[in-house]
């Protein structure tokens, strides 16, 4: 009759521990994909981030470049001019 008991008892605590199981894995689960999902994003975002701000400093490298040639530009003019007699 105990063994019978003991048999029942795990039984029902086998099915309980099941249950449980499969309600955690409905709350956590989905609350695990979203947060996965969303760092995911995150670091799209921090990867897009990145490359802008690797792009704008080409561009003002690229721009202090083009001003130091057009600076060096103008003032082979203005000696040039200075050379020509008006």
């Amino acid at each position: 009759m105990a063994y019978e008991q003991t048999h029942k008892q795990v039984e029902d605590l086998s099915e309980l521990l099941v249950l449980q199981e499969r309600e955690l894995s409905r709350e956590v689960l989905p609350d695990m994909a979203e947060q996965k999902e969303k760092n995911n994003r995150l670091a799209e975002i921090e990867q897009e981030k990145s490359e802008t701000e690797a792009e704008i400093e080409q561009i003002k490298s690229d721009k202090d470049a083009v001003q130091a040639r057009l600076d060096k530009l103008t003032a082979r003019l203005s000696e040039l001019r200075l050379l020509v007699p008006s």
